[in-house]
């Protein structure tokens, strides 16, 4: 009887950890406060809101990533683009897109072949680093001449947990 009961809780601890980990914790408030606090905190670059970005369809298109050209399922929330010139040349420019998708293993493959292919687009393509800030939401993210450090500091602050790079430079 004890066996039985141990074997029930022990299946019951084991199905509510995993269905923790599937749980989407996108969450429109801290989306619209990162946005808030992304201007706020970089008010003195120019800020560009880009209306047709998609770095993932973009990168994948160019990339010839033919798994993932039908399978791409996200939502582009937020995509800007930072910047300060001068002389009319730009000295330091920071895109990012924050996506949210439906699926978490949408998300896994999408992240894992994109680092795999490592494609290199020296124009518009570049994907430097890929953030996940939950289970399915990430922002990519590329940037010149720009302290990576102090935004990367400041989305721990912003998210409250630690931040795990999926994509590191991936086209570098």
């Amino acid at each position: 009887m004890i066996k039985n009961r141990l074997i029930i809780f022990f299946l019951l601890c084991f199905y509510s950890c995993n269905s923790i980990k599937n749980e989407d914790d996108y969450s429109t408030f801290l989306s619209e406060k990162y946005e808030s606090d992304f201007v706020k905190k970089y008010s003195l670059y120019n800020i560009y809101s880009k209306a047709n970005g998609d770095y993932i369809k973009n990168y994948t298109s160019f990339c010839h990533v033919e798994k993932l050209n039908n399978a791409l399922d996200y939502d582009i929330i937020q995509s800007y683009q930072i910047y300060t010139l001068k002389d009319n040349i730009y000295t330091s420019t920071f895109n990012f897109e924050l996506l949210h998708f439906k699926d978490e293993k949408k998300a896994d493959t999408i992240i894992r072949e994109i680092a795999r292919k490592n494609c290199i687009d020296e124009i518009t393509l570049k994907i430097h680093r890929i953030y996940r800030i939950g289970t399915n939401t990430v922002i990519c993210v590329n940037y010149s001449n720009f302290d990576i450090n102090d935004y990367e500091n400041f989305l721990i602050k912003e998210f409250g947990k630690p931040l795990t790079i999926e994509v590191l430079n991936a086209s570098y």
